[in-house]
């Protein structure tokens, strides 16, 4: 199958090959597997969420036109999306092009999209889209992933204790692979 919808929100979404029953008997299936992560999954909204949606939801009234509209969307878009963003294409009026970029919420060094992912939020935008951008043979938004950009350092570090020198070496390397996380790095987190 092509989509699999259930209840439960992120923590429910299931891991690759974690799903292996069948529920109802299907003749000639013995066994099943995904053999990707389950995605898509999301928590239900707070009161103070609600509140602070409900303005932008009469403004773009569930169509993407501006990019206003599509960030906002993104921010409305199934899936465990941590951050995303739009950004107009360059190319000229009589051409629009969007791209839309999103960073799932997982714990990965580099955190790329599915492919599952990507899919749901390009069918997502698809119904939200102004007929200019979804008309023809293809799409004129394209939904991807970050793409990263390697960075080194170099540092000299001198251990108090000449016995604990590895143990600070490894301590040193998690703190700067902590602080160049794309979700949780950074000088504030």
């Amino acid at each position: 199958c092509s989509q699999y919808r259930t209840g439960g929100g992120v923590d429910s979404c299931a891991g690759a090959g974690e799903i292996t029953e069948v529920n109802t008997s299907i003749p000639f299936i013995d066994g099943v597997t995904n053999p990707e992560p389950a995605d898509g999954g999301a928590d239900g909204e707070s009161l103070t969420e609600i509140a602070a949606r409900g303005p932008q939801v009469l403004k773009h009234r569930g169509r993407a036109v501006t990019i206003e509209d599509f960030e906002h969307l993104l921010s409305e878009a199934p899936g465990n999306i941590a951050r995303g963003q739009c950004v107009p294409a360059t190319g000229s009026i009589a051409d629009p092009n969007v791209n839309i970029v999103i960073v799932p919420n997982v714990d990965l060094p580099r955190p790329y999209p599915s492919p599952g992912l990507i899919r749901v939020v390009r069918d997502y935008f698809s119904r939200r889209c102004f007929t200019a951008l979804t008309s023809g043979n293809y799409p004129r938004f394209h939904v991807t992933g970050p793409g990263y950009i390697s960075v080194s350092t170099s540092a000299r570090v001198v251990p108090l204790d000449i016995t604990k020198a590895a143990l600070v070496q490894d301590r040193v390397i998690s703190a700067l692979r902590e602080f160049f996380h794309p979700l949780r790095g950074g000088p504030s987190r």
